[in-house]
C-alpha cells in the first residue's frame, strides 16, 4: 500500500467490520462502506509477470480462465490448465475466515501444498501464495489483507 493509503480495520483473521449477520446481511456504517469502496476487504495481486490486481469488495469471488459463457470476477488468462470456474474465495462468517474452495480439476497450490477439488475449503491468511494451472508456469497470486490501523 502506498503511504497515506486508507486502511480498513480488520482483525487478524481478516474479519470485516462488525455487524448483524445472523438476522440478515451485514450492516455497515456509511464510514465503513466508504472504506470498503476505497480499499476492499482483501486483495489478489499477481507476481512474476501475472497481470492481476483485484480488490475484493464482496464476500464471494470467482476465479477462472477467460470465457464468454462463464464470467468470473478474476480472469487468469486463457490456459486450458485453468478451469472456467477454477476456485472461489469466500468469507465464512461462522469461522470469521476467508476460505478458498477448489473447483477446477487441476487444483490450486497454497504455499507449497496442492489442494484438489475434493479438499475441504482452505483457510487463507494474508500473504498466502496461490498458484493456478500449469505446474511449470503457474499463474501466481498473493492473497493480501489490509493492515490494521495502528494507534499513534
Amino acid at each position: 500500500m502506498s503511504a497515506g493509503a486508507a486502511v480498513i480495520d480488520l482483525d487478524s483473521a481478516g474479519s470485516p467490520p462488525s455487524g448483524n449477520v445472523e438476522g440478515g446481511p451485514l450492516q455497515l456504517s456509511a464510514e465503513e462502506l466508504e472504506l470498503v469502496k476505497k480499499v476492499g476487504f482483501a486483495r489478489l495481486m499477481g507476481v512474476e509477470g501475472t497481470d492481476v490486481d483485484y480488490v475484493v469488495k464482496k464476500y464471494e469471488v470467482m476465479i477462472g480462465r477467460k470465457s464468454k459463457s462463464t464470467p468470473v470476477d478474476v480472469v487468469l488468462g486463457n490456459s486450458m490448465s485453468i478451469s472456467r470456474k477454477h476456485a472461489k474465495i469466500a468469507y465464512n462468517f461462522e469461522t470469521a475466515n476467508w476460505e478458498l474452495t477448489i473447483l477446477g480439476k487441476n487444483g490450486v497450490s497454497v504455499g507449497k501444498i496442492l489442494y484438489a477439488p475434493s479438499s475441504p475449503p482452505v483457510v487463507l491468511r494474508s500473504q498466502d501464495l496461490l498458484q493456478f494451472g500449469d505446474k511449470m508456469e503457474p499463474v501466481s497470486l498473493y492473497f493480501l489483507l489490509p493492515l490494521k490501523e495502528r494507534a499513534a
